[in-house]
């Protein structure tokens, strides 16, 4: 399952099999659920709540603009 955010503050839900959930503008939330995911996430100055789940999951930060 593939999910790809809007502008503002969305809630990603992914399901037991491998997801790209994929983050936009606005302060978003990530659930991976079972599965290896792709978390997606914009590296903008808002923060980003991330629930991988279980498995062995990737985030990758697009952008540096508020990373720490």
């Amino acid at each position: 399952m593939n999910i790809e955010a809007g502008g503002g503050n969305d809630i990603l839900q992914g399901n037991e099999q491998d997801n790209w959930l994929i983050g936009g503008a606005g302060s978003d939330t990530f659930f991976g659920g079972a599965g290896e995911d792709v978390l997606i996430i914009d590296g903008d100055d808002l923060p980003e709540n991330i629930h991988g789940g279980a498995d062995n999951d990737i985030v990758q930060v697009i952008g540096n603009k508020g990373v720490t």
